[in-house]
């Protein structure tokens, strides 16, 4: 993958990731589920960050997203279309 390529894809990460890595390294500690199990909420999802859409996309990753021939040669993945 090229630089522009990273940038294009992930480039809100890579930005972030410039200022260093989260402290619990990935591993958090649940603090939205905490946070909406001692605000009365019945959902979680008042209290996520970064929550998906009612379509379940992430809008911060426009995931799911399309996957180039390249990446799927790579990982030798075929795609039979209907």
């Amino acid at each position: 993958m090229t630089e522009a390529e990273a940038l294009h894809k992930f480039g809100f990460l890579l930005g972030a990731f410039e200022y260093g890595a989260p402290p619990h390294g990935g591993i958090a500690f649940g603090f939205d589920r905490l946070c909406s199990i001692l605000g009365g909420s019945e959902s979680i999802r008042d209290f996520i960050a970064f929550p998906k859409n009612n379509s379940g996309r992430d809008v911060m990753l426009d995931a799911p997203g399309t996957i180039d021939q390249h990446q799927l040669d790579e990982l030798h993945i075929q795609l039979n279309k209907e």
